[in-house]
């Protein structure tokens, strides 16, 4: 027992590393991110075959790392969106990085860590026909911030209700733009996350992901790589889920199943019309053979998590509550963990230019 217990509050510092967490009950942390220090396209009035430049101005001002992903050009198109082509063009040695944080050129993404700062800055010539009347150029920019997050919470099963066992449960929930949390529901104790074994057939985990948006310059989605999602658990819980994306057959009998290895499997489907559906990435036989026991999720009927300011997603997991023939102490905790990337895509604004033809 005291082994098991070592093994946890290792477990438990692991997760303090990734992220933030109050000992002494529940903390949720903010959702800010990005800053955007600085926007311009100067100057905002031109003549044919002049020159503008746009510079941006970003800072990491959240409590998470963010990459930053540039554009594979090496011209920076990922983030500046559009700059319309049949006025202005640009090439590699037009486009410059300067950043505090780590820049990788192969990959061309920048690595933000709490604090750090980037500024790109574009030189776009004026190059092709201006009417009589004038043109303009409204320059749009967007940013995509990729980020790992994880999500702790305790969970105790007591032998029956007049066990006291502990008074108060520790879970930590994501910092930055996703509020990434572990709820629990099901159980008949009174406290929170707690359930009676023998009394208690099934609980629900619920993994709450929602985009909390940002105060201040601009609206941003919140796009879920859903097979990084990952959900385990320690003893006496039974819990230790990844997820992949399959397809089902054409006669919409079976599924394409890929090739994984490990216990049985969890089935984690779309409760809509979808033609896709997740499972767990573990080795099964016989998809059509599962039955109820288990671990079963939902994940519900988006065929895509994409969140927009304000939106959430519940995934919920129901598995067995452990009898009391396989706990350990009168009242058992179990940890639960959970992890999943994002891509944050921030909508940085516009700024116009207008184009004068040549007297």
């Amino acid at each position: 027992m005291e082994s098991r217990k070592a093994a946890l509050s290792l477990l438990f510092l692991a997760v303090i590393a990734s992220g933030c967490i109050e000992v002494n009950g529940t903390h949720q942390e903010s959702s800010q991110a990005i800053a955007v220090h600085s926007l311009s396209v100067t100057p905002g009035e031109i003549h044919e075959d002049a020159t503008v430049t746009a510079e941006l101005e970003v800072a990491n001002v959240g409590l998470l790392p963010a990459d930053v992903r540039l554009g594979d050009d090496e011209r920076g198109r990922e983030v500046l969106k559009n700059y319309c082509r049949d006025l202005f063009e640009f090439d590699r040695t037009d486009f410059d990085v300067m950043t505090s944080g780590d820049y990788d050129e192969d990959t061309q993404t920048v690595t933000l860590q709490p604090r750090q700062e980037l500024r790109l800055s574009w030189r776009l010539n004026q190059d092709g026909d201006i009417p009589t009347i004038g043109d303009r150029c409204d320059f749009e920019f967007e940013m995509e911030f990729d980020y790992s997050v994880s999500a702790y919470r305790q969970v105790q099963i007591k032998r029956s209700q007049q066990v006291q066992g502990s008074p108060e449960l520790h879970s930590m929930s994501s910092s930055g733009p996703l509020l990434f949390r572990i709820d629990t529901r099901g159980g008949t104790a009174e406290r929170p996350a707690t359930f009676i074994a023998d009394r208690d057939s099934y609980m629900d985990i619920i993994l709450q992901l929602e985009n909390q948006g940002e105060q201040g310059y601009a609206k941003g989605i919140v796009d879920i790589d859903e097979e990084s999602l990952s959900v385990r658990a320690t003893e006496p819980l039974k819990l230790d889920e990844g997820f992949d994306r399959i397809e089902e057959d054409e006669d919409g009998e079976g599924f394409k199943l890929p090739q994984f290895s490990g216990g049985d499997a969890m089935t984690v489907s779309y409760t809509g019309d979808s033609e896709l559906r997740l499972v767990s990435n573990r080795e099964w036989d016989n998809f059509q053979d599962y039955g109820d026991e288990g671990p079963w999720c939902d994940i519900g009927n988006d065929e895509e998590l994409r969140m927009f300011e304000g939106q959430s997603r519940p995934i919920t997991c129901s598995l067995p509550v452990p009898s009391s023939d396989d706990l350990e102490d009168p009242a058992d905790m179990s940890e639960v963990f959970a992890r999943v990337n994002y891509t944050y895509v921030k909508d940085i604004g516009s700024r116009r230019v207008e184009v004068e033809p040549r007297g």
